[in-house]
């Protein structure tokens, strides 16, 4: 049993080699939250860490689109910079509203505008846990660069690790 561990800082470069974000999108998460793109081994700050996290789980939601995607970012970004604290609970109902910590309404995902209340009681919700999804996105990236894949000093951290231009690691095809 572990007594001891040793936390090493979360670096820019190790968040943008774990997730499925493209060198662009990144960009406009770091400007959308009103900060500096942050050079590759410096330490990333927890509010844009959220941010990241948050865009990449976006993407992986097949019911929205890529218009909407932005949008919930866009809406969404006065409450995730404020921290992950305030920024605890994002909320779909029906595919058609979101909602999230702080925010007084519903977001329509399809006009872009905010109601107070959706017309009808919705049949289906689903919630994200977003103090999770920062603490299981620290352990995959920490954990990552535990086991052994430290980034080498030619690594491009400017393109996403799905699309550098290298062998791939131990796939024979």
């Amino acid at each position: 049993m572990e007594t001891s561990r040793e936390v090493k800082p979360v670096t820019w470069r190790m968040v943008t080699e774990t997730v499925k974000l493209s060198k662009l999108q990144l960009r406009n998460i770091v400007k959308l939250a009103s900060l500096e793109l942050p050079a590759p081994n410096d330490e990333i700050a927890p509010d844009l860490l959220i941010c990241v996290l948050t865009a990449d789980m976006l993407m992986r939601l097949s019911f929205l689109s890529a218009e909407q995607r932005e949008l919930i970012l866009v809406e969404s970004a006065p409450a995730q910079i404020t921290g992950i604290s305030n920024f605890a609970q994002l909320v779909f109902a029906d595919g058609n509203y979101c909602t999230w910590t702080g925010n007084t309404g519903f977001l329509n995902l399809e006009s872009g505008d905010t109601v107070t209340q959706i017309p009808v009681p919705p049949m289906e919700t689903i919630s994200y846990n977003l103090n999770e999804l920062y603490r299981r996105g620290i352990s995959q990236i920490t954990k990552r660069y535990k086991n052994g894949k430290q980034p080498d000093a030619q690594t491009n951290v400017e393109e996403p690790a799905d699309v550098r231009e290298r062998p791939a690691d131990g796939i024979s095809g």
